[in-house]
Parts: structure tokens; C-alpha cells; sequence
């Protein structure tokens, strides 16, 4: 890495063709740039390299140095000429650089004892595509812009930018016609030249006053001609300002950079050029091509795309043959900046609240009217419905998830269960009992182990490795779906279990103890963290990101598979339980004495969610959006936007503990003393909707988008939709 220090005194070296005998130098002080990565470089302003046939290169050299030594190896540098200014560039290594700013190539020097030498405009390197074209000198001020990288920190452009000498106008004057060169009215509308003073720059011939002779692109401009007006018919290669009459059929490709005045009898103008500073039309043009920018004065007639403002005073419009249809057809965006919006026809609205923005949909619709959310805010979205509306919702996710569970299992006293991704397989643990596994979905479940005071389960993803901890004994894993187990680590007072979804790290946490982790499936572990009242954990699911909850207190998190721990930060609870998505962003907390507490940013930040109560465990869909969470003694509320609004489903019992699969629609829950009871999702068909009326509803999270189309009596059809969408 290249990098500079307070200031540095540099010599700098540009010099002609060998044959000019021409060599300067010149000592220049620059204050090098204090942030890291920097680079200092000295630079000269160049002359050109000249030859009898005015070669379009320019020889520079420069000394580079890196903390005060002479630099050695590649650098990297990005060349442009530029206005005095900077906000224009007349030539660039690569022909991108516009308005100043940086190429996007750049063209890699050698560097030796701090000294480079570089053709600018020589094409024979890479990425140096553009020669330097005799038109730039026709600017009066023109400075070299250099950009310079050693790849380690990035490009820095090097300040000032250096002024031109004079030599490097002779590639203008030397070869190309200026004012002086030819009489007024030398030059026909046609391009042919009649009479020349002098043949230099031009090709052709033979050079007689009824010869016909050539002109190369860009050897001649308004500017060098005597008279400032000139009129053609067709042509390309137009630059500078003045006057142009545009004929019937004229094709352009030019960059008109000042103030130019077309005018003509109309007909039509293909135009492939830039437009600069001000360009005034006195007749009808027809455009085939897209006009950006500012535009004033009268545009009857104008059809195609236009983009920019349309300023100054705008005399009244008038829209002929535009019928009711027409109009419906129209659609425009705008943001909801409060939480409360009624919905327009034909609007959309871009949700941008860190609360729920509830949006109504319009009361009295056109058939072919249209409606759109799109919510980057992180508080979602509720679109409610009008008397007897609805919105066909068969392509949603319904509220009747979680809507109708299955008690299964025996009676026991259900300590902890697990999910695994997909749903089918699941594994649950008894208190004083053995461990239980289902393989079709929680229909059956089979006994394994021997009876011990289970406190904790967690399983893989694909359901097939386990690991379950004994309060007061050891942790013991399985690698063929409970069949068999072996007991690891030591007896200690184990209290929550997490795992990848590979299964080979896992994390376990210990009341009035340290935090414990594996890398090996539980073969072996390491202690970490300090020792407190740890009372669960949760995982991501590649086992790098961590969360951990003391009761009674606050929260924990690690970025790197549980070697290091955050201090306790967050709000204090008596914790029950801790979810996490499959990325470790969006995280949640079940408090036994509290609201359910939600995180959108790997706990770094927390919000309250619900009533206080006794909220026993909680469990997360893979993107965090679905969650479920049980109140002992009450009952199983499900959320589809991650925390902000839920559901209650099923009946008031001792409930103990929740997991679900990965999509957030097959959940698993236990009854301390009582049963296992599993909600599958029910089918959707397309025929479903909404409930109709105001208590009917859609709902979205961050992320989500959609667009519904009025379709009469009533109904609104959704045409398109992104993300996770419930319907009400």
C-alpha cells in the first residue's frame, strides 16, 4: 500500500521529442493526503511529442513516491484533459471520463526508482484507446487530470490539475485550418474548398481553385472560420457555436457544447449528439431518439419519450382524443409519509415508516383502476378494505396458518422441542421422561434414550443429527436420527441447547455457568464467555452468529461462532426463550414477565412487541417474518410480520415450548403435563379471499410489494407481488 505523509518536495520532468531538444524540470511541493491508502505523486504539465506529421501523443514523465520513498513496481493511472474548471473533459486514456470525472480503465505504468514516462494518447498501450484529437487545443485553457492506484487503497485524484504550455497547441496549429487560413466564402455549403491559402492539414487534391479537396473529421470548426455562420445541408463532425441552418434532411453527430441556434424549413432532424448550454430551434424537428434535459418554448406536436423538467412560464395545454380509458391508464408514485393513508386510483405508494402504514384502499374504483405498495420501511404495511371489498388472496399465505392443531404424543411433562427445516421431522424431549422423535410430521413419535431430566433439544436442519442436555448431567448427540447417543462434556446445569443446520456447531449454556461451544457435533467443547444465569441461546443457521439471554437480565450476541461475546446490553427480562433467522439478523425473545422483544439488526437495537405475560418460549421462520411464541396458561399467537401484529390460535393451556419449520407453516408446541399439538398449513385454492368488508385485510413486511387491479363488483385481483403477503 501506497501511502504519504505531511508534505514532500518532488521533482518533476516533461520533456519533447528528442529531436526538439527541449527538457524542463521544475521543484513543486505538494501536501499529501492524510487518509490512509493515499497516494503522492508530483506531475508536470507536458508537452507534446511533434513530428512532420503531428503525431496525436504527448510525452509526459513523473516521480512517484510511497512514505517518502521512491516508489517501485505497477502503478495504476487514469489520464484526462480538462477545462480549467474541471467540470468538462475534452479527452480521457479511455473516452468515458465526462464533466471531469474519472476513466473508467486505467493503464498500468511501470515504475522505477520513483520515475515513469508515458505516450499520452498512444493507443498501442492497453486501455489507452483514445489518441488526444488536434480539437482540444482549440480551447484556450486546458489542464491534465491524473488519477493514480496501487490497487491496494483506491484511485485519488491528484490536485491541482496541471495547465497545458504551448506546445502542445502546435498539434492545432500545426497541421489544421484556422481563422487565418482562409478567406471568407472559401468554403461552400457543400464542404468543397475553391480556394486555400496554404495546404497544410489537408488531403486531397490536387490544390486548385476547382479542385475538391478533403477536410478530416474535426480538422476545422466554427471557430477557425472567418465567418461564423455556415449553412449545411448534410454532414457530421459539427463543434463550437454560431449559427446552423438545418436543411430538409440533416443528420447530425456532433456535441453542441455552446449556445447554437438551428434553423430551417422543418423536415427531419436525426440527431446523435450532446447537447450543452443552450440550443435554440426555429422550426419543427422530428426527433427519433430520446431528449433529456431542460426544455422551454412551444412542442406541438412532440411525441416519444421526453425526460427532464419542462421549465419556465408553460402556456396552456390542450390533450385532444383522450377518452376516459385513456386516463385510467395513468399511474403515478408517491410516498406515504404518515401511518394512516387513503389510496388514490391509478397511485402507487412507497412505504418508508419504521411503523406499520395501514393504507385503505379507494372507496369508489373504475373497473381497470389500480393500487400498489412497495415497502423498503422496516414497519410494514396493512391494506384494509372498504364495506363489501375484498381481494382474491389464493396466491398469499392466509391467516389460516396455525389456525387448526392436532394434539399427539402421550401426556407428559413436556420440557423442549425442535424442528427441522422442512417440518417433517421433529425430536422432543420429557423432563424426568426419555426423548421422542417423529419422522412424519409429529403423526407418531417414538421413544429413545433412557429417562433423565432433559432441559434443552436442538436438531439439524435435515432432522438426522441431534443434541439434548440433561439438567444437572451431560449433553448427548445423535447422528442417525435419535436411534443412537453419545454422552459428551460434563455434568453441569445445562439450560438451553442451539445448533447449524449442519449440525456441527452447536452452543449450549448453563445456568449460574459459562456459555459452551462445539465445532465437531458435540464431540468435543470449549468454554467461553463469563459466567452468569445463561438461560438460552439461539443460532444462524452456518453457526457463526449467536445470541444468549440471562434471566433476570440482559442479552448477548457473537459474530463469531461464540469466541467472542458482546457485554450484556439490550433491555433486562426474565427470558424464557430465543429465535433467530437463518441469517442472525432478525431475532426475538420471549419474556416471561414482559412483551415479546424483537430485533431487526443482530441485537443491537430492541423492540417491545404485545402484552406483558408469560411468554414461555418463541420460535422464527427462516427470514424472520413468521414467528410463534406461547403464553403458559394462554395461548399460541402467531405473527407474519415479524412481531408487530399476531394472532391468537388454539386454546389456553400450560403451554412449554415452540418450533416450526423454516417456511413458518408447520408448528410444533408442548403442554407441560399434557400433549404435543402440531398446526399444518391448510390448502389454498385460487378461489380464496379476504374476509369481505372492513375487517378483511392484507398485510406485508419490509421488503414486500404488490399491486392489486380493480375488476368490479368489488374485487380487487392482485396482479403482481413480491415477498411474503398474508391475507385476512
Amino acid at each position: 500500500m501506497i501511502t504519504g505523509g505531511r508534505g514532500l518536495t518532488l521533482r518533476l520532468t516533461c520533456q519533447t521529442s528528442p529531436t526538439a531538444g527541449l527538457y524542463y524540470t521544475a521543484m513543486k511541493t505538494l501536501l499529501r493526503l492524510a487518509s490512509r491508502g493515499s497516494l503522492a505523486a508530483a506531475f508536470l504539465s507536458c508537452q507534446a511529442l511533434l513530428c512532420a506529421q503531428v503525431p496525436q501523443v504527448m510525452s509526459y514523465q513523473g516521480w512517484l513516491t510511497a512514505s517518502g520513498t521512491n516508489y517501485n513496481g505497477t502503478a495504476h493511472f487514469k489520464f484526462a484533459l480538462v477545462n480549467r474548471t474541471g467540470t468538462m473533459s475534452y479527452w480521457s486514456n479511455d473516452g468515458t471520463s465526462l464533466g471531469g470525472a474519472a476513466p473508467t480503465n486505467d493503464v498500468a505504468l511501470p515504475v522505477s526508482d520513483g520515475l515513469f514516462s508515458v505516450l499520452l494518447g498512444d493507443t498501442n498501450l492497453a486501455h489507452m484507446t483514445q489518441s488526444v484529437p488536434a480539437s482540444v487545443f482549440t480551447n484556450t485553457d486546458v489542464r491534465l487530470r491524473i488519477w493514480v492506484s496501487d490497487r491496494t487503497s483506491g484511485f485519488q485524484v491528484l490536485a491541482p490539475d496541471q495547465r497545458l504550455g504551448s506546445t502542445g497547441y502546435a498539434m492545432q496549429s500545426a497541421g489544421a485550418v484556422v481563422a487565418y487560413g482562409l478567406a471568407a466564402g472559401v468554403v461552400t455549403n457543400l464542404g468543397t474548398v475553391v480556394q486555400v491559402n496554404t495546404g497544410a492539414g489537408l488531403t486531397g487534391g490536387p490544390i486548385t481553385s476547382s479542385g475538391t479537396i478533403s477536410i478530416g473529421a474535426g480538422a476545422i470548426s466554427n471557430a477557425m472560420l472567418q465567418n461564423s455562420g455556415i449553412t449545411v445541408s448534410a454532414g457530421s463532425g459539427l463543434s463550437g457555436g454560431g449559427s446552423v441552418a438545418l436543411g430538409n434532411s440533416t443528420t447530425l453527430a456532433a456535441n453542441l457544447n455552446h449556445d447554437n441556434t438551428l434553423t430551417g424549413t422543418g423536415g427531419s432532424a436525426l440527431l446523435g449528439l450532446n447537447l450543452g448550454n443552450s440550443n435554440t430551434w426555429t422550426a419543427r424537428q422530428t426527433f427519433s431518439s430520446t431528449i433529456s434535459g431542460n426544455i422551454s418554448g412551444t412542442a406541438a406536436g412532440f411525441t416519444g419519450p421526453l425526460q427532464g423538467d419542462v421549465t419556465g412560464t408553460q402556456a396552456a395545454t390542450v390533450i385532444s382524443n383522450l377518452s376516459a380509458s385513456k386516463i385510467a391508464g395513468l399511474f403515478r408514485w408517491q410516498t406515504a409519509t404518515t401511518v394512516s393513508q387513503q389510496a388514490n386510483p391509478n397511485t402507487g405508494y412507497i412505504l418508508t415508516n419504521a411503523s406499520q402504514v395501514t393504507v385503505t384502499l379507494p372507496p369508489g374504483p373504475a373497473i381497470g383502476d389500480t393500487v400498489a405498495l412497495a415497502c423498503p420501511g422496516s414497519g410494514g404495511w396493512k391494506l384494509s378494505q372498504n364495506a363489501n371489498q375484498s381481494v382474491f388472496a389464493g396466491s398469499f399465505d392466509t391467516l389460516a396458518i396455525g389456525l387448526n392443531w392436532t394434539n399427539r404424543g402421550s401426556p407428559a411433562n413436556w420440557r423442549s422441542i425442535a424442528s427441522s427445516a422442512g417440518g417433517t421431522k421433529a425430536v422432543a424431549v420429557v423432563n424426568n421422561g426419555q426423548i421422542y422423535v417423529s419422522t412424519d410430521a409429529g403423526v407418531t413419535w417414538t421413544p429413545r434414550e433412557s429417562n433423565r431430566v432433559w432441559s434443552a433439544v436442538a436438531c439439524s436442519g435435515d432432522g438426522t443429527r441431534l443434541a439434548a442436555a440433561v439438567n444437572g448431567g451431560q449433553i448427548y448427540v445423535s447422528s442417525d436420527l435419535g436411534m443412537t447417543w453419545t454422552n459428551r462434556e460434563s455434568n453441569r446445569a445445562w439450560s438451553g441447547l442451539a445448533s447449524s443446520a449442519d449440525g456441527a456447531k452447536l452452543v449450549a449454556v448453563v445456568n449460574a455457568g459459562f456459555i459452551y461451544t462445539s465445532g465437531d457435533s458435540g464431540a468435543t467443547w470449549i468454554q467461553r464467555g463469563s459466567s452468569a444465569a445463561w438461560y438460552a441461546v439461539a443460532s444462524s443457521s452456518d453457526g457463526t452468529r449467536l445470541v444468549a439471554v440471562v434471566y433476570g437480565s440482559g442479552i448477548a450476541t457473537s459474530t463469531d461462532s461464540g469466541a467472542t461475546w458482546s457485554p450484556l446490553h439490550g433491555p433486562t427480562g426474565f427470558w424464557g426463550s430465543v429465535a433467530s433467522s437463518t441469517d442472525g439478523t432478525k431475532l426475538a425473545i420471549a419474556n416471561r414477565s414482559g412483551p415479546i422483544q424483537t430485533s431487526t439488526d443482530s441485537g443491537a437495537t430492541w423492540l417491545p412487541h404485545g402484552s406483558s405475560g408469560a411468554w414461555y418460549a418463541i420460535t422464527s421462520s427462516a427470514d424472520g417474518t413468521r414467528l410463534a411464541a406461547v403464553l403458559n396458561n394462554g395461548q399460541v399467537y402467531i405473527s407474519s410480520d415479524s412481531g408487530l401484529n399476531w394472532t391468537a390460535r388454539e386454546n389456553n393451556r400450560a403451554w412449554q415450548s415452540v418450533a416450526c419449520s423454516n417456511d413458518g407453516t408447520r408448528f410444533y408446541a408442548t403442554v407441560g403435563g399434557g400433549q404435543i399439538f402440531v398446526a399444518s398449513p391448510p390448502p389454498i385454492t385460487p378461489a380464496t379471499t379476504t374476509t369481505p368488508g372492513a375487517s378483511g385485510y392484507l398485510t406485508g413486511g419490509q421488503g414486500t410489494a404488490i399491486q392489486l387491479l380493480y375488476i368490479g363488483n368489488n374485487r380487487f385481483f392482485p396482479v403482481s407481488h413480491e415477498g411474503t403477503i398474508l391475507a385476512y
